[in-house]
């Protein structure tokens, strides 16, 4: 495998493996921030609605270019705690589309903002 796939592939395992969740995509919106700042040649604009757009250094500001856009989710089915109601009892919303078969003999993990896993 080439060193260019590799990488690419290490990103990849990187970004998906971040937990995340609709209205939770921080991390993911973290790791994306820390990877165009690792690179000089990427500069990154935030839009009205949140949307994040990498343009190249040299074309940026470039008003002959046609851009293209790759859109992609933040997020995907997760539960998001939304209250602790005591020591053993958490009050949770599912957010996201998983057939009822997934779930049976399922396991849940609680991310802490550390990424410690509960």
């Amino acid at each position: 495998m080439s060193d260019q796939k590799t990488q690419h592939l290490k990103w990849l395992r990187e970004l998906t493996s971040l937990p995340t969740a609709a209205g939770r995509e921080q991390r993911v919106l973290s790791w994306i921030r820390s990877w165009v700042d690792e690179r000089k040649d990427l500069v990154l604009q935030e839009d009205d609605a949140g949307n994040l757009i990498i343009h190249r250094q040299d074309t940026a500001h470039n008003q002959g270019e046609r851009p293209l856009y790759v859109t992609a989710h933040l997020d995907h089915p997760a539960f998001v705690v939304e209250e602790r109601l005591d020591e053993h009892r958490l009050r949770v919303s599912f957010r996201g589309t998983v057939r009822d078969p997934y779930f049976v003999d399922g396991r849940i993990n609680f991310y802490l903002d550390d990424n410690e896993i509960v």
